[in-house]
């Protein structure tokens, strides 16, 4: 059993969305005020973890299927609350830099990293490949502190590159190591 506190928004969002969220996580919701409490008939610690996010994901605003993802566990989500790098007077020019010149920058992030990224009030949040998401936190962090947005969208495509030749040199290991198999058959 967890419990998890929502505002008024992200409570309703969630209460809109329970029966389908109970039918599709095999879990128990029980509303109270702001409050959720998960329950689990397996008593298993590892879904009602997953199941906490995956309720922190949809009360900032993310799509049903994208924080379905989070039961994948090669997916992950990050929250980054903007005001822990900020003082509070360059709070909403921090928050505008990372949603950019009618949503540009925070499209780019989300494209560039192969992760789907929501800015709800001072929180921004991604979901997406574990590694992928990891390189998203650091771009997003780096931006907020104030690096250019250009200077970010480098590194995004630096790091797509990487990623993506660390996942073909995986590939051809996979097709080796199968191949020596069945040589040994």
């Amino acid at each position: 059993m967890k419990d998890l506190f929502f505002n008024k928004k992200g409570f309703s969002r969630i209460m809109k969305l329970k029966k389908k969220i109970e039918k599709e996580l095999d879990i128990k919701i029980k509303p109270e005020r702001n409050k959720i409490t998960i329950e689990s008939e397996k008593e298993d610690t590892y879904l009602e973890y997953i199941s906490s996010k995956i309720l922190e994901a949809l009360a900032l605003g993310f799509d049903f299927n994208i924080t379905m993802q989070l039961k994948d566990i090669n997916f992950n989500f990050i929250k980054i609350d903007i005001k822990s790098f900020v003082r509070e007077s360059r709070l909403n020019e921090a928050i505008s830099r990372t949603i950019g010149t009618k949503g540009k920058t925070k499209k780019l992030i989300s494209e560039l990293s192969d992760c789907d990224v929501v800015i709800h009030d001072h929180i921004v949040a991604a979901i997406g490949p574990s590694d992928n998401v990891e390189i998203v936190n650091q771009a997003l962090i780096s931006l907020i502190r104030g690096s250019k947005p250009s200077s970010v969208y480098s590194f995004l495509e630096k790091s797509r590159g990487k990623l993506r030749k660390l996942s073909e040199e995986d590939i051809k290991e996979m097709i080796k190591k199968e191949n020596r198999d069945k040589e040994k058959d």
